[in-house]
């Protein structure tokens, strides 16, 4: 066995433990608080002494994803362990998957587990399966929906992905390009790499369009080779290619569109302490769930 597929085998095996572990404790979790938590909760047992405390309670839900600031290309990359530890765990009738919830299946017999998670972690998971929606952070994670994205070769050809509605999984053997699928939604949502850096789209993509509804109204985000020729259209509205957006405008639009009022975007910078983008937490979709 080659070691690249024995490290696979232990990266599964640990978040099997961890997802189960998760799972017993809060008994239902939407799978996409459970990849984040998932991976937190490996970071925090990790990490010798915990940045947060439970007797922290201002803010609980937001300071525990600011743990994920400057740690997303860890994060996809066990974005796939991770749902790999799921699906095995389903298969075995250890868990269940309802929609978007994981929950218990039958009666969990394990109770030794490697991995714990914390007081913190614990306060931090019953509150995001309750938040309120004048919570700060449930303000700034509105629900969105991508409906498809558009690679266009340098011929002009195109190439559609068509998203399904709920949960879509991406599934393949390794070193397909999964990693690098992640790394192009971060990239649509205001990443600063080059197009042309990416090993899947360098010498046969022009540019990608990305096609979302959010908060009813319909979107198109287009990237290309030339980091400072970026556009994004309102569909309902008048638009045309004239409406070129720099690398800075684009983030500064992609704010804009989802960011419900200044004063938010400026609570969240001055709660994190940095410049936040809504890249940095676009990825997960996390709250206006219900667990």
């Amino acid at each position: 066995m080659e070691l690249k597929q024995e490290l696979e085998i232990v990266q599964i095996s640990i978040y099997c433990d961890i997802v189960t572990m998760l799972i017993k404790e809060h008994k239902t979790i939407s799978l996409i608080k459970l990849i984040v938590f998932s991976y937190l909760t490996k970071k925090e047992n990790l990490i010798q002494n915990s940045v947060f405390r439970a007797s922290n309670t201002k803010e609980i839900v937001n300071k525990y994803l600011s743990l994920l600031s400057g740690d997303l290309d860890n994060f996809f990359i066990s974005y796939e362990y991770i749902l790999k530890a799921v699906h095995i765990l389903i298969e075995n009738e250890i868990i269940e998957l309802k929609g978007i919830l994981i929950s218990t299946k039958g009666k969990m017999e394990l109770s030794d587990f490697i991995f714990k998670e914390n007081d913190f972690t614990k306060k931090v998971i019953e509150k995001a399966k309750k938040c309120q929606i004048n919570n700060l952070c449930e303000r700034y994670f509105q629900m969105f929906k991508i409906e498809k994205l558009t690679f266009v070769s340098k011929n002009n050809e195109t190439y559609d992905y068509t998203f399904n509605s709920g949960v879509n999984f991406f599934v393949s053997g390794n070193n397909t390009g999964k990693t690098e699928f992640y790394k192009l939604l971060d990239f649509m949502f205001g990443h600063d790499m080059l197009l042309t850096e990416i090993d899947c789209y360098k010498n046969c993509v022009s540019e990608i369009r990305l096609e979302l509804i959010y908060n009813g109204s319909n979107f198109i985000f287009i990237r290309t080779t030339d980091i400072n020729k970026n556009y994004i259209f309102n569909t309902d509205e008048p638009h045309d290619k004239t409406d070129i957006l720099s690398k800075n405008e684009y983030r500064v639009r992609l704010n804009q569109i989802f960011t419900p009022d200044e004063k938010l975007l400026k609570d969240l910078r001055d709660f994190a302490e940095e410049d936040i983008g809504y890249r940095q937490f676009t990825m997960f979709n996390f709250l206006d769930e219900k667990s």
